[in-house]
């Protein structure tokens, strides 16, 4: 997997990760949903409200997310 420096985005064999070129550099995104779940738990230190998961998740039940990652 080689990125495209001119900004295209390439998809690991795995699907693990999503590299982009781009004019400062190579980017690397973590695909798996649930490192997003945990880095947005220690960043608002909190559970989405009701309010939050309907606008994000829609008529989705809501169900604890930072349970492993808050203290």
């Amino acid at each position: 997997m080689s990125p495209d420096p001119a900004g295209g985005a390439h998809l690991s064999e795995d699907g693990a990760h999503l590299v982009t070129g781009a004019p400062e550099g190579i980017l690397v995104w973590d695909m798996n949903p649930a490192a997003h779940s945990a880095a947005m738990c220690r960043i608002a230190g909190r559970e989405l409200t009701a309010v939050e998961w309907s606008t994000y998740f829609g008529d989705e039940p809501q169900t604890p997310t930072c349970a492993d990652v808050l203290p």
